[in-house]
């Protein structure tokens, strides 16, 4: 059975031309930037404590999404975006 893209390993070469895409979407205003991105957050208490004290940020984890999936293309992408549109001097933050 075919795998649906989303569904399939990362192919370095074919992520190219997404890459050249995405360096030419403007980043967003730092007001509406990120303040942080939480990689496999888990239950989110870490995000949604940040929620609560006035941050702005994204949250991923494979439990809420296949697409959450950062080795596989289409969750890559969607870090590569989340990290790229947060402010200078966010936060990133990634358990094991």
């Amino acid at each position: 059975l075919a795998r649906a893209p989303f569904e399939t390993a990362m192919n370095p070469v074919k992520l190219l031309p997404i890459l050249a895409f995405i360096a030419q979407i403007p980043v967003p205003s730092q007001e509406y930037a990120n303040d942080f991105v939480e990689l496999c957050s888990g239950e989110g208490h870490l995000t949604r404590a940040l929620w609560a004290h006035g941050f702005h940020g994204k949250a991923f984890d494979v439990n809420y999404s296949k697409n959450h999936d950062f080795l596989r293309t289409v969750g890559f992408i969607a870090v590569l975006l989340a990290v790229r549109n947060t402010k200078k001097g966010g936060m990133l933050f990634v358990a094991p």
